[in-house]
């Protein structure tokens, strides 16, 4: 998979340069009388790229407040003296760095700076205040030099240093690299990556697998041996891949795709946020898509706060990729044209249905293995094997029903909904009514408070009825009598009717429900929602045509 990033910046030209764009938020202006602090709002500057794993490793000419000014994080004893610390390690590395770039007269003004005591309370007191009090200082600071409107770190010969610099670390070494396999001097700490959804920011690679970093003598924790050549192509490669060309499949994980022209089109097509537009665009061009030999890389990633984790990595012929697209698509039977990842129900995709088997779905899909005529069939294809009591087995259950009832009313909310076209009784049963009573009880509280009760009501009496019905039955006894006097007749008479059907020595039953009624449980519960909804906004309607016809009425005399 690194080789085949590595490759992808070569083709690309990227990676070649030590710099990296990046956001400055202030200048440091240093002259003879002292510095200054100025806002800047420019475009990002070209830094040196640079690790730093622990935080106390100061960055090449710029850094955060901390850093340079020595303005501690918080109040704590112990930040103010890591704040010390951290500012005396920047402005030794400023020195050493302009001493080596020769840079005299901005080594000088760093020197006569750094003389004068106080100099930093002087530096806050230049920043314009906010109201009445001091405007706090936040975010990226660069050092300027006093006549001279760039960048101290845009300076010829500081960046003539850096080249070097850089060079230096792509020469002969005591290792070898695993993939490019020429001598090396390894990397210790790797760049980051952004773009993945669910970090926080940018993140590295990490694999916590002791499998899969203990072997050839080496041992976890350790990296493998890569040249500092080939850890920026594969770093560059794939942000370069994730802000250009990525599906985002849900909340924390993503398909990057790269290989041919069409990569970004199979992307768009897969991409939960795809602009309908774009979409129909991409549609068509992939139908007039060629059969192609060139190969298609699709990487599977998931993120988290703090690391990025490798979910899969195919490579398959582009041609094959389009055509089960192609077929996916002649199937897909929606009045608009849908990425995959719409046609997932939106009530089933909120929750019940979990991230990675998506992404395993999609996978299946783009790899053409036993490509089934509709995307939800292949999500109940990969449901049904899987023992998941509270996420999956609703979901294939609601899924089924949906599949199986094509023709049911599909929300007209012009016309009155009918109970049996939501709630067919050819799941009747004690568990199945359980689910519907479940569903009336959240409404009524719903109706009774006008939406003001805790959104995770639905799933804590969902688990209270699974674990024990009895539990249930009474803590519903307690409820009905209080919401019962604010909601409509037609909601007591589903509540009664429904609760008839219940057998008494299922509602008095402290066993827990078994999996198979789970899920026929929760299909109750998401019909009876469904017809809930329904009529709620079929109401709605009528009553917003009652209260136009009344007023334009015609006023008497």
């Amino acid at each position: 998979m690194i080789s085949a990033l590595y490759a992808y910046a070569k083709a690309h030209g990227l990676g070649d340069s030590p710099w990296q764009k990046h956001a400055i938020n202030y200048r440091l202006v240093l002259g003879a009388s002292g510095a200054r602090l100025e806002p800047y709002k420019g475009p990002k500057l070209e830094v040196l790229t640079e690790a730093r794993s622990n935080g106390d490793k100061p960055f090449h000419l710029f850094d955060t407040e901390e850093y340079v000014l020595g303005l501690p994080m918080d109040s704590t004893p112990k930040a103010g003296t890591r704040a010390r610390e951290r500012h005396e390690k920047f402005w030794e590395r400023v020195e050493r760095v302009l001493t080596e770039a020769g840079a005299t007269q901005a080594l000088e003004a760093v020197q006569t700076l750094r003389a004068q005591p106080g100099w930093g309370k002087q530096v806050q007191l230049s920043v314009p205040p906010q109201g009445h009090k001091p405007k706090p200082i936040k975010g990226w600071i660069a050092l300027a030099i006093e006549g001279d409107d760039g960048f101290l770190l845009e300076h010829p010969q500081v960046r003539r240093q850096d080249q070097i610099a850089f060079d230096n670390q792509i020469t002969e070494g005591p290792d070898r690299c695993v993939i490019t396999g020429k001598p090396c001097r390894h990397v210790r700490l790797h760049d980051r990556i952004k773009g993945v959804p669910g970090t926080e920011g940018a993140v590295a690679f990490v694999s916590f697998k002791a499998k899969t970093a203990e072997f050839q003598g080496r041992h976890q924790g350790d990296n493998l041996h890569m040249s500092h050549e080939a850890m920026k192509g594969y770093v560059a490669a794939l942000n370069h891949l994730l802000e250009r060309s990525t599906a985002v499949i849900g909340k924390h994980t993503c398909l990057a795709l790269w290989g041919p022209s069409d990569a970004s089109k199979i992307a768009a097509v897969i991409h939960k946020y795809t602009k309908t537009s774009q979409l129909e665009a991409a549609w068509e061009a992939l139908s007039s898509s060629s059969d192609s030999d060139e190969p298609l890389h699709i990487l599977g990633l998931s993120g988290s706060k703090g690391r990025i984790a490798v979910l899969s990595y195919d490579v398959i012929r582009t041609g094959d990729a389009v055509a089960a697209l192609k077929t996916f698509h002649s199937y897909a039977t929606r009045k608009y044209v849908p990425t995959v990842m719409q046609l997932i129900p939106e009530r089933a995709s909120k929750s019940l249905v979990p991230e990675t088997l998506c992404l395993g779905v999609v996978r299946n899909l783009l790899l053409s293995k036993d490509l089934p005529p509709s995307f939800m069939q292949i999500l109940l294809r990969e449901l049904r094997p899987r023992d998941i009591i509270s996420n999956a087995t609703p979901t294939m259950h609601w899924l089924d029903f949906n599949h199986n009832h094509p023709d049911r009313p599909d929300m007209d909310v012009s016309k009155e909904p009918v109970l049996t076209d939501y709630c067919p009784h050819d799941h009747d049963g004690n568990a199945y009514h359980l689910g519907r009573l479940i569903a009336l009880l959240v409404q009524m509280k719903y109706q009774a408070h006008r939406g003001g009760f805790s959104s995770n009501i639905e799933q804590t009496l969902l688990t209270l009825a699974q674990s024990c019905p009895s539990r249930f039955f009474r803590e519903a006894g307690r409820q009905y009598p209080i919401v019962a006097s604010k909601v409509s007749a037609h909601m007591k008479d589903l509540w009664a009717d429904t609760c008839i059907r219940i057998t008494p020595d299922f509602a008095s039953s402290i066993k827990p429900i078994g999996l198979s009624q789970q899920g026929v449980m929760s299909l109750g519960y998401h019909q009876q929602a469904a017809y809930n909804r329904h009529l709620s906004k079929y109401r709605k309607l009528q009553r917003d045509k009652k209260s136009e016809a009344t007023t334009n009425e015609p006023a008497e005399g």
